[in-house]
């Protein structure tokens, strides 16, 4: 095992090395990428899960098996499918994190109240309006919403 000033001493080296940085800005545009992909695909299919009873019953097996499989598998699926190349970790982060990101949409989704579903219907509302302001906002984070802003529907 290495002596703890011959690891900071690599580090230190390997921090003033150019190339350092240009590999750790590629890490992170891969990461990103997968996590945006992953997060694309979770709003519509964890909304969708929540809003349809046959759309709940087609993915929910797929998202149960997607939470069971270790991030390394994912990693190895895709270097089968996809070789070396960018697709494959992004794909490997997104297939990692949807099953996760979109249990937890299908979730709010399912717990927001009945009336606010309704709500859009009944006044004619467009469908982004009524997605923007009745849909979406119960579906976000309780650490991210000020206190009694759940709805902004008009008329509420």
């Amino acid at each position: 095992m290495p002596e703890v000033t011959a690891v900071r001493d690599a580090l230190v080296s390997a921090g003033g090395d150019p190339l350092f940085y240009e590999s750790l800005g590629v890490t992170v545009l891969r990461v990103s990428l997968g996590f945006l992909l992953a997060f694309a695909v979770a709003v519509v299919v964890g909304i969708s899960m929540g809003r349809v009873e046959f759309v709940r019953r087609f993915f929910e097996p797929a998202v149960l098996i997607g939470l069971t499989v270790p991030g390394l598998v994912w990693a190895l699926l895709c270097v089968m499918w996809f070789g070396i190349s960018l697709a494959n970790p992004v794909v490997a982060v997104a297939l990692s994190a949807a099953p996760a990101l979109t249990l937890n949409i299908y979730q709010g989704t399912r717990a927001m109240d009945g009336d606010l579903r309704e709500r859009p219907t009944s006044t004619a509302f467009r469908p982004g309006t009524s997605f923007g302001s009745c849909g979406f906002p119960p579906c976000a984070p309780r650490s991210s919403r000020e206190p009694g802003s759940a709805c902004r529907c008009p008329g509420k």
